[in-house]
């Protein structure tokens, strides 16, 4: 009896060993989810409080580095990135970066200053955009040009300058409420996700 009792204890015993190990693997593995989720949920958060309030800031000639001033034209967004141009070589259509400068979003066109080159996509001359996944590329399209072109910008900054360049372009046609609420509904899909909390974890 005492034999079968010491038995059956031990074996008690690594069971209950086995279930604190699997409830610490799941705590575990749920903090790293959170943790990512919560990441997540935090740039999504931005981009929607960036959307609500982005105003830009008014200049003057003296500060406006970017190309001819327009009076009482507003800088939304300034961003180091590189001119991408369009290019052809036997037949093939093919971008290239060309050279490092400086864009500027504005409430009235995308500036692109470099040290040799300069370019202007004026909103009322605007016919399309495309954030290139994979790239880190928005390439525009305006009516006095043949081509299109744009920028290339680092990964860190790519959702911060699609979402200007996405505001400014609406905004121009009466439309920015649309943008703010994709915001809005990429962080209520968000929050739908929250990874749930395994039995035994608070």
């Amino acid at each position: 009896m005492e034999r079968a009792a010491r038995v059956a204890a031990q074996r008690q015993a690594r069971e209950e060993q086995l279930r604190q190990n699997r409830l610490r693997q799941a705590q575990q593995d749920h903090a790293r989810r959170l943790s990512e989720w919560q990441r997540r949920r935090d740039e999504l958060a931005a981009l929607h409080a960036l959307a609500e309030n982005l105003r830009g800031e008014e200049t003057n000639v003296t500060d406006f580095r970017w190309g001819r001033h327009r009076a009482g034209e507003r800088v939304l967004l300034v961003a180091s990135v590189s001119l991408v141009e369009a290019r052809t070589r036997q037949g093939v259509i093919f971008t290239e970066q060309t050279e490092r400068g400086e864009m500027a979003v504005t409430d009235r066109r995308v500036l692109f200053d470099g040290a040799g080159k300069r370019r202007e996509w004026a909103y009322d001359k605007w016919l399309s955009h495309e954030h290139q996944e994979g790239t880190g590329q928005t390439m525009m399209m305006v009516s006095n040009r043949q081509k299109s072109s744009g920028v290339a910008y680092s990964a860190a900054e790519a959702a911060r300058v699609r979402l200007v360049i996405d505001l400014a372009v609406a905004s121009s046609r009466g439309r920015r409420a649309e943008v703010v609420e994709r915001t809005r509904r990429a962080l209520s899909d968000h929050d739908r996700t929250r990874p749930a909390a395994p039995a035994g974890v608070g």
